[in-house]
């Protein structure tokens, strides 16, 4: 909806395509697979020192 009205306000937009398998999250499963994906491909924000 946000696009539609950028457009509608005589902005042009440009789209390209992306390799991205993107995840639904619509049950508790995709939440927890969500959740472990997001665990193992993430970095911490805050390095930990031992």
């Amino acid at each position: 909806m946000e696009m539609l009205r950028f457009i509608e306000h005589g902005h042009d937009a440009r789209m390209l395509g992306v390799a991205d398998e993107g995840s639904a999250i619509d049950t508790p499963e995709d939440l927890a697979r969500a959740s472990t994906l997001l665990r193992i491909h993430t970095a911490p924000a805050i390095p930990r020192f031992s």
